[in-house]
């Protein structure tokens, strides 16, 4: 069993890799209310980044625990980083540190009698729903294998906690 802890001094890195295909227009029923797949992974992955700067939080600030990729394959054979400013990888603190846009969700909540009710939540919104094309996986896999080399090559990185890569999508490559 593996037992490095995730520290400053033992990092590691989360790629996220987003289907942004024609398919991902589909209509779904999510918190209660529909949207397509592509807004509810928008969705889902906006929470991902919110949760991981706040799982870095202390009181000193945001401490750089962790890299964060985020990708997306769609179109011909396109793949490309959701990050501001196109960047593959950005730490955790940077992107804490970055303005994010806010969008207001509506989400379903349970009441404590069983009833249910709709509640406005703001959240900040770095990734936008995209739903466009083929789906060029391989290719982004492939991308997402060679950015993770490389950030294991790093010595700094030699005893860190291994990477973690999200495929989030709904359907076969093409």
């Amino acid at each position: 069993m593996y037992t490095q802890s995730i520290t400053r001094s033992h990092r590691t890195a989360f790629v996220l890799l987003i289907d942004g295909s024609g398919s991902m227009a589909e209509e779904i029923r999510f918190r209660g209310k529909p949207m397509t797949k592509a807004e509810a992974v928008a969705s889902i992955t906006n929470g991902l980044l919110f949760e991981l700067i706040e799982r870095a939080r202390r009181n000193d600030g945001v401490r750089d625990y962790y890299d964060i990729a985020v990708m997306t394959y769609s179109g011909n054979d396109e793949v490309y980083s959701l990050l501001p400013d196109g960047r593959k990888m950005i730490s955790v603190a940077e992107l804490a540190a970055r303005e994010a846009p806010v969008r207001r969700e509506i989400i379903e909540c349970r009441m404590p009698d069983g009833s249910t009710a709709l509640r406005e939540i703001p959240s900040p919104a770095w990734v936008s729903p995209e739903a466009a094309g083929q789906t060029p996986m391989h290719q982004a896999l492939d991308e997402a294998c060679e950015l993770l080399a490389e950030w294991c090559r790093n010595p700094a990185h030699a005893e860190s906690f291994p990477p973690t890569v999200f495929n989030i999508t709904d359907g076969e490559a093409t």
